[in-house]
């Protein structure tokens, strides 16, 4: 904050056109859709895992013996490992055509935020205004 506040102190067009298309150009391709990307696939892979758990019959034949630690460590890593290698496919997969979207979206989005509103309705507006990107990433991906 202190640093935007050196480097652009006024609102101003120029400053909006600037904060705008870092966000659109940079923030977005390269931090929120891979993050998107790491965050769905986790949540995925949390819910197959509860749903193969469920299914498993639950006999006296079929206790599971506990992994030594360091091998839930390492079917940890290998699981994390996983998610990620697998959020950052379908992003790479996906980047083009929804960077292109997000920046259909996002920037009058960025134009109303950095160039109209006031400090303490960005927040409430970029929720309102991210739901129709996040339902698409979500619904067409």
């Amino acid at each position: 904050m202190l640093l935007r506040r050196w480097l652009l102190p006024a609102r101003t067009a120029v400053n909006a056109a600037l904060l705008t298309a870092f966000d659109v150009l940079i923030h977005i391709p390269f931090m929120y859709l891979p993050s998107f990307y790491v965050a769905r696939e986790a949540t995925f892979a949390i819910s197959h895992h509860f749903a193969q758990r469920s299914l498993k019959p639950n006999s006296a034949d079929d206790t599971p013996v506990a992994p030594e630690p360091a091998a839930k460590m390492s079917l940890w890593l290998h699981s994390a490992t996983a998610v990620i290698r697998n959020g950052l496919s379908e992003y790479r997969n996906n980047a083009l055509e929804d960077s292109i979207a997000s920046m259909k979206l996002f920037t009058p989005a960025h134009i109303i935020t950095f160039g109209v509103l006031p400090q303490h309705f960005r927040v409430p507006w970029m929720l309102v205004s991210a739901r129709p990107t996040l339902y698409c990433c979500s619904r067409f991906s």
